[in-house]
């Protein structure tokens, strides 16, 4: 809000040069608070006098202010005009706005919304007519964008564009004062994904399993040398009565590695018994079955396993 409020302050405007064939009119509302408190809603008109200073509002009386709630300058001259409005403090100027005024356009002010332009069908314009519109108005500064590319912060300079990235690519931080780049995507390496530790790469679905958690190998067989489903399983070779040898398609590193197996057959009517893994070496391991009648005497059946460790 713009408060007059002595007897040496007034708000006044001027041009930066002479019309071509009009006067630039003006049109001021305001309160005028009275010593006592008393308010009164005034209005006040006129017109510009080319460079000369022209009083928009004049000073209060003694001990009375006045409170401005619009101001319009309308451009009703033929050219563009440079607009200045000023507060005169008991002769010391002080400048509130300079603004460049195309043909029809109205310098406006509302104590609700400050200083705006309205062009000659009533939009708002910009606060800038730069072309390119800079950043500090709210503009990237420059005339074309990359096609595909990404907007990058460059603080006040103009606003920087990244080349369009590689298909399946991602946009990636490089570490701060420096712009982010499109980068394959960081699948962590057989070393990254043994270590399990690394929270800044990802897990592909090429070397997920090499991670400790998941399982090297699987499987479901039968005595009769069949696999009905299996993972990183060459074969399953029927060595004996109740003796299964799985050999791996990438063997493990050691044989160092831990198996898991469960029975899947029927002895007699019963669905349960017992699956024994044996290790063999890297590359292969032995599944026994056996009869739970007859304690630890081999018998056909069925049996699904994992194998988990370094591969």
């Amino acid at each position: 809000m713009i408060n007059l409020n002595s007897v040496n302050t007034s708000l006044e405007f001027l041009l930066s040069g002479s019309v071509t064939t009009t006067q630039l009119p003006f049109v001021v509302s305001y309160i005028g608070v009275s010593q006592e408190g008393t308010q009164h809603f005034n209005s006040a008109n006129g017109a510009s006098n080319n460079t000369t200073a022209v009083t928009i509002l004049g000073a209060p009386v003694a001990g009375a202010k006045r409170n401005i709630q619009s101001v319009s300058i309308r451009n009703s001259d033929t050219t563009a005009k440079t607009v200045t409005v000023r507060l005169n403090d008991n002769a010391t100027m002080r400048i509130i706005v300079t603004v460049t005024l195309a043909v029809g356009d109205h310098l406006l002010y509302t104590a609700a919304s400050g200083w705006f332009v309205l062009d000659l069908s009533g939009f708002i314009k910009s606060i800038s007519t730069a072309d390119p519109l800079p950043v500090a108005n709210g503009g990237t500064g420059v005339t074309s964008l990359t096609d595909g590319g990404v907007l990058i912060g460059n603080g006040t300079g103009v606003v920087q564009v990244t080349s369009a990235g590689t298909s399946g690519y991602l946009l990636t931080s490089t570490g701060a004062g420096s712009d982010p780049t499109f980068q394959a995507f960081p699948a962590a390496s057989q070393a990254q994904q043994e270590t399990g530790s690394s929270l800044l790469v990802g897990s592909a679905p090429g070397n997920q399993h090499y991670h400790q958690s998941a399982a090297k190998a699987w499987g479901r067989g039968n005595n009769a040398a069949g696999l009905s489903s299996s993972y990183n399983i060459a074969s399953n070779t029927d060595t004996a009565a109740g003796r299964m040898t799985i050999t791996f398609t990438t063997n493990m590193s050691s044989s160092t590695y831990t198996q898991v197996a469960n029975i899947i057959g029927d002895f007699g009517g019963q669905t349960q018994g017992i699956a024994v893994s044996v290790v063999n070496d890297a590359s292969s391991f032995e599944i026994r079955t056996h009869d739970p009648d007859t304690p630890w005497a081999n018998a056909d059946a069925g049996a699904s396993f994992a194998c988990y460790g370094d591969q």
